[in-house]
């Protein structure tokens, strides 16, 4: 878990989950009451999400194979493989996740590296 500062008060005991569900979400400062929005960045997210689908996806085969051999020590070691690499890489993709205020005109115009046609 990473804690970040809030944009507009200043706290920074505001806490990111353990596991990502999505690339951008809202919440609220504790604190001050300000909406944020939390994202993270796209090919970073999305190259985690597709490594850890093909991990998981090979592991099924796997792990079945294993139940029917009753291997059961290999078989929970690739589950906690499985857990560990979900909450390694969650927290990975927290610490390069941008917090801003939802509330700002336009923020996404402003971003360094985007362009919108007139």
């Amino acid at each position: 878990m990473r804690n970040f500062v809030c944009p507009a008060c200043g706290d920074g005991d505001q806490v990111l989950p353990m596991i990502e569900a999505r690339r951008r979400r809202e919440r609220s400062c504790t604190k001050c009451g300000a909406a944020l929005e939390i994202e993270i960045p796209a090919l970073q997210f999305y190259l985690y999400n597709i490594f850890l689908g093909v991990f998981a996806s090979a592991l099924v085969p796997i792990g079945g194979l294993l139940l029917i051999v009753r291997m059961w020590p290999v078989l929970c070691l690739l589950i906690v493989a499985l857990l560990v690499f979900m909450i390694g890489g969650s927290m990975l993709l927290n610490n390069v996740a941008n917090v801003r205020r939802r509330d700002e005109d336009n923020w996404r115009k402003t971003a360094p590296g985007r362009w919108y046609p007139d």
